[in-house]
């Protein structure tokens, strides 16, 4: 996922810019800047809404893999290396990858640490069809009772997902400051 912000400078700051020879050490710090900021965004998220133990996304998908990738004179790249994460911004469909038919969704606890149920490693899991209705992955070793872990479905679809960027321009306050900060340092050394 690459998000590009652009920002409407205020003359003042835009002439001075323009009297820099080098900007490169400037958009650097504007760069870690945003890049900080969208740690900062990724390491606040609350732990999963079901209290399952946590797999750690936002830290692994997000924190992890925000990385300044280029900066020049003119301009700085901050990406998010992360297929998950772009799903997360942008919403769209989940299939299973082929020779696979369905998805398995946690239901459990368990199940939603060990991931999808390929790597499951518990109790051997009965599969239960259903008529007019997903296929359950169940542990029946529980003598009469089952403990549901996983439904098998063809396909998920999600919503783009508000908190996968920084909402009201928390990244482009963090990079005017700093831009700001470092500008009012060049300015009063430069005379």
């Amino acid at each position: 996922m690459q998000i590009s912000i652009r920002d409407e400078i205020s003359p003042d700051l835009e002439r001075k810019l323009r009297g820099l020879k080098n900007r490169r050490p400037l958009l650097r710090a504007a760069a870690q800047a945003a890049r900080d900021e969208m740690r900062a965004h990724y390491n606040r998220q609350p732990p999963n809404k079901r209290g399952f133990p946590s797999s750690n996304f936002w830290r692994d998908e997000g924190t992890r893999k925000v990385a300044i990738t280029s900066y020049d004179n003119d301009q700085a790249t901050i990406v998010v290396d992360s297929v998950a994460m772009g799903h997360r911004f942008f919403g769209g469909v989940i299939t299973p990858n082929p020779p696979r038919r369905a998805l398995s969704i946690p239901l459990s606890p368990e199940a939603y640490k060990t991931g999808s149920a390929s790597l499951w490693t518990g109790p051997k899991l009965t599969l239960i069809q259903r008529t007019g209705k997903p296929p359950l992955l169940v542990d029946t070793n529980k003598g009469g009772s089952w403990r549901i872990h996983y439904v098998l479905l063809p396909r998920v679809e999600h919503a783009p997902d508000p908190r996968a960027f920084p909402e009201g321009g928390a990244v482009a306050a963090a990079v005017g400051r700093t831009i700001r900060e470092k500008l009012a340092v060049i300015l009063r050394v430069s005379r």
